[in-house]
Parts: structure tokens; C-alpha cells; sequence
């Protein structure tokens, strides 16, 4: 390829962004399969218990537990469950809501719970749309291009409706955490529209563009892969967060399954800890820290080349 001196580092740089971000779409593809390998593990479990604690379906489950909520809480949680059935896009995610919301004996629903729960199929809904939107681009440009416009509209239609519910009460830092990360989701989408779904289709049309423009764009793409790639890094540290609840979730449930007797305790104990899990005041994630992580790895690259970058506070900044 052919670039004005001056730029040849600077495409090298942009490669070397968009090879990182191959990359990390592999992570996150494999974070999306195993939630599905875990939901076709637990869904006859979570089917059985369903029985054997009176309920029909999800639906019910959540018909008959939503009325103990404050009213506030309602709300709150019926705008995440609306933002779920829009992300689905085939995605199961009933199961796992339901075995989430199957309460230990005693344990009254709460809205906190609620929400966290509602929060954490989102992810999972989130990690499964980008998995299923980064194998459309195997294909070719034009199944990639239709697959980016309709992620982009579930996206948009989420974002509305996130940014429509309230964030008052103890439920409210995770509705804001619910925004964040449905921005982030966005911004990424936007990186990947830069990159056109395949580098090498992406320097050649830089290549072919003359003079300053060329440096512009090149600067511009670097600023976007830099920002975008933190947050595919976000995503999958979300998936594997998602792992180690559904770890607890899936010993609660066989638990429940179990003999009674000691069967029963185990269950309410580790029922107790996937409570204390999904509700406990967690800090916002670092983003800062995420990207001193690949920064540390875009510098063990040799002839690492960095003069164009976005500093660190401003890849953060944008990617919040």
C-alpha cells in the first residue's frame, strides 16, 4: 500500500488498532457462546424448579412477584424488561431471568434485586447482539452493512428507553450504570462503522485519498479505534463477569433440584450468596484501568508508534 511518508506510521498504527480489535471481537463471540452453552445447560433445571415452585412461566414468575415492589421500583424494572424484549433479537433470555428471580425460602423480592437482575440479562441480551452482528461480517460488506443498521436501531430504541426510566431510590446508580453501558455500546458501533467491518477495505480506501485529507483521516480513525476498542474491552469484561454470576446461579439451581433435607440448605445458602452478588454496591468499572491494560500491550509491539494517539484521560473521557 501506498501512503505519503509521513502517514506510514501512522497507518501502521491504525493497523495495528483495528488487529487489537479482531481480536477482542473473538473474545466477546466466545463470552456470547458460553452464555448460550449455560442457557441450554439450565433451562430444563430452571423449567423443573419453575413447577415445582407453582409458576407456569417466566411471565408468571414475574407477574406474581413484581406487585410486592414499590411503585417506583415497578416502573423502573418494567423500562428494563421493555429494553430486554427489544435487545433479544432471538436471544432466550426468560431462563435466565427467571432462574435469577427464583428467590430462596423466606427471601422477599426486592427492588434492588429486581433491577440488578433486569440489568444483568440486558448484558447478556448486549453480548449476544454483538456476537451474532460480528459473525454477519464473515460474510460480505453488504450483509454487514444491513446487520450495523438494524444493531444500530435496536441500540438506539434501548437507548430511549433507558434514559426514559428514573433513576431515583437504591436502585438508581444501576440505572445509570444500564445508561453507561448502552452508550458505550453505541460509541462502539460507531468505531466499527469506521473500521467498515474489514481493515484491510478500510486503508485502502485511505490510501486512495489525497494530500492533507488523507493524514486528517487517518488521525480521525486512529482517535475512533482507540476509543471504540476500550469499549469492546468493557463488553468483555461484562461477559466475564455475567460468567461468575451464572456459576453461583447454576449450584443454586441444581441445589434446589436436589434431595430435600440438605439439598434445601445448600440451596438457601448459595441462593443467599447469588443475592448478595447480584445487590451489592459494586464500583462503576474502571475504564482507566481497562486501558492501561491494552495500552501496556500496544507497547510491547516493536517500532510502536503512539505520536497521534488520544491521550489516555481522553480515550477514557470518550469512552464514558
Amino acid at each position: 500500500m501506498v501512503f505519503y511518508p509521513d502517514n506510514i506510521h501512522r497507518a501502521g498504527r491504525l493497523q495495528q488498532l483495528v488487529n487489537s480489535m479482531a481480536n477482542l471481537q473473538a473474545d466477546i463471540s466466545h463470552a456470547a457462546q458460553e452464555i448460550d452453552r449455560r442457557n441450554s445447560t439450565l433451562q430444563p433445571v430452571i423449567n423443573g424448579v419453575l413447577t415445582q415452585k407453582g409458576f407456569s412461566s417466566t411471565d408468571d414468575l414475574i407477574a406474581k412477584s413484581v406487585p410486592k415492589l414499590a411503585p417506583e421500583e415497578v416502573k423502573q424494572f418494567q423500562g428494563l424488561l421493555a429494553a430486554v424484549k427489544m435487545s433479544a433479537d432471538g436471544f432466550d433470555w426468560s431462563h435466565f431471568m427467571a432462574g435469577l428471580l427464583l428467590l430462596p425460602e423466606g427471601v422477599a423480592p426486592t427492588g434492588k434485586l429486581f433491577i440488578s437482575v433486569g440489568r444483568l440479562v440486558l448484558k447478556m441480551c448486549t453480548l449476544s447482539m454483538l456476537s451474532k452482528f460480528f459473525a454477519s461480517t464473515q460474510s460480505d460488506v453488504t450483509a454487514a452493512t444491513e446487520a450495523a443498521g438494524k444493531l444500530q436501531k435496536i441500540v438506539g430504541d434501548v437507548q430511549s428507553t433507558i434514559k426514559g426510566i428514573s433513576t431515583t431510590g437504591d436502585s438508581g446508580p444501576e440505572i445509570e450504570k444500564t445508561v453507561s453501558m448502552m452508550n458505550r455500546l453505541g460509541t462502539l458501533l460507531q468505531a466499527l462503522g469506521t473500521v467498515s467491518f474489514a481493515s484491510f477495505n478500510l486503508l485502502v480506501t485511505l490510501e486512495s485519498i489525497q494530500g492533507a485529507e488523507q493524514n486528517t483521516r487517518l488521525i480521525d480513525a486512529i482517535h475512533t479505534c482507540q476509543v471504540g476498542r476500550l469499549c469492546m474491552f468493557y463488553f468483555i469484561k461484562e461477559g466475564r463477569n455475567i460468567s461468575e454470576q451464572l456459576e453461583t446461579l447454576s449450584l443454586y439451581l441444581k441445589a434446589l433440584r436436589g434431595p430435600d433435607g440438605g439439598g434445601a440448605m445448600v440451596a438457601n445458602y448459595v441462593g443467599n450468596k447469588c443475592i448478595q452478588n447480584l445487590t451489592s454496591e459494586k464500583p462503576s468499572t474502571d475504564m482507566s484501568a481497562l486501558e492501561s491494560i491494552l495500552d501496556a500491550q500496544d507497547r510491547a509491539v516493536p517500532n510502536y508508534y503512539s505520536d497521534d494517539d488520544l491521550s489516555h484521560d481522553d480515550v477514557v473521557s470518550r469512552a464514558n
